[in-house]
């Protein structure tokens, strides 16, 4: 008899396998969505129960694991790793996205500013780079705070 292994056998059709699901990835991929729901539906009943208990000051994407957590917790902390790969912020006036840290250009493969000069804020807003009263950026405080390259990029 001749074994094939699970990844051969979870390949879709087309390409060889027998189509199975990998309920491994399958289930990450369903904790994901209601990790995003805890992140957008901030009046649901499982956001509010959660939030109350995990982490009341916190977002999602910043709580710990803590030392006395449910199975469902200790799922949903878990697949954070999932929804950083493809969640981005939007900036809207910039008041609550961080600079450095929030995932928020797009096109970038790390999603977070990294050409810093090394003069900057760590808890700078993106609205610090933007002009008073505009939705436009400040673009003396860009240079200041990017290598020209990034800016053209």
């Amino acid at each position: 008899m001749a074994w094939l292994s699970w990844d051969k056998l979870c390949k879709p059709k087309d390409r060889g396998g027998l189509g199975f699901r990998d309920f491994n990835k399958f289930n990450r991929a369903l904790l994901g969505k209601q990790g995003w729901r805890l992140m957008t539906s901030g009046d649901a009943l499982l956001t509010r129960i959660l939030k109350g208990k995990y982490f009341p000051n916190k977002e999602f994407m910043e709580a710990d694991l803590g030392s006395s957590q449910s199975y469902t917790w200790r799922s949903m902390w878990e697949v954070q790793d999932v929804i950083k790969l493809g969640a981005r912020r939007r900036i809207g006036d910039g008041k609550t996205t961080r600079v450095w840290i929030d995932p928020w250009i797009l096109g970038s493969h790390s999603k977070c500013a990294l050409s810093t000069r090394g003069n900057a804020e760590l808890d700078m807003m993106v609205a610090d780079l933007m002009l008073p009263g505009e939705m436009r950026c400040n673009v003396r405080r860009l240079i200041d705070y990017f290598y020209p390259s990034r800016l053209t990029a």
